[in-house]
């Protein structure tokens, strides 16, 4: 019995060794829309995701402007505040590209409930890339955690289990939320979390989790009717 456990657990350590680098290799292949900033000491290229909307918040919110923060004259004029610590310091050639990136970020409104700020706020305190990166690891342990979450409610095996953490990386829309720096992988967490303590009889937790959720109601609604009908 201790030889099989042992197994299960390398097999588990190999599983999670290979997930990690994966996501390592995500993360080094996002170079959509990229802007540069300074990641611990190094020059890094990042993309100008949705984040820098979240992180545009924040700073607002740091910079005691709080009350402005859906304000759209007010997001535009931080927009080009932060840009110089966004963008490159390349030659005149690249003025129109990064023209076209302050534009795109520009454009990107903050519209979305007030509480996720206690998530970014935190996170406008780093410098943007230290932030993306941060935010990155929390995504990918989200990601990681779900099947351990679904694993009882839904009788995973162990390879069941396995296959789930080596596939989640490899699935399209993953790769597209961990660069964008989007809320859906927070989203996908809470709903888990949430489906988890409803299986279970945690009828409260759930509903604190759904709560928690209704950053994106249009995900929550649908969730609550098939309660109902439950």
């Amino acid at each position: 019995m201790r030889t099989g456990s042992s197994r299960v657990k390398a097999l588990f350590v190999l599983v999670l060794a290979a997930t990690s680098l994966f996501y390592a290799v995500i993360f080094v292949q996002l170079k959509e829309r990229p802007v540069t900033s300074n990641l611990l000491g190094k020059s890094i290229w990042l993309p100008a995701s949705d984040l820098c909307d979240f992180y545009r918040a924040g700073r607002m919110v740091l910079a005691g402007d709080r009350a402005k923060t859906y304000d759209f004259d007010a997001q535009t004029l931080y927009s080009a505040r932060l840009w110089p610590l966004l963008a490159p310091t390349g030659d005149s050639n690249q003025a129109e590209e990064e023209a076209q990136r302050l534009t795109y970020i520009q454009n990107l409104l903050f519209c979305i409930a007030p509480y996720v700020l206690l998530i970014f706020t935190p996170l406008a305190l780093l410098s943007y890339a230290n932030a993306f990166l941060v935010w990155y690891l929390l995504n990918v342990a989200m990601l990681v955690s779900v099947p351990f979450l679904l694993r009882t409610s839904l009788h995973f095996s162990n390879k069941i289990l396995a296959l789930a953490l080596l596939a989640t990386p490899m699935f399209f829309p993953v790769e597209l939320a961990l660069g964008q720096g989007q809320l859906s992988i927070l989203l996908l967490f809470l709903l888990t979390l949430a489906f988890r303590e409803l299986s279970e009889g945690l009828d409260f937790r759930a509903g604190c989790a759904l709560a928690v959720a209704c950053f994106k109601p249009q995900f929550v609604l649908p969730m609550l009717l098939v309660m109902l009908v439950m």
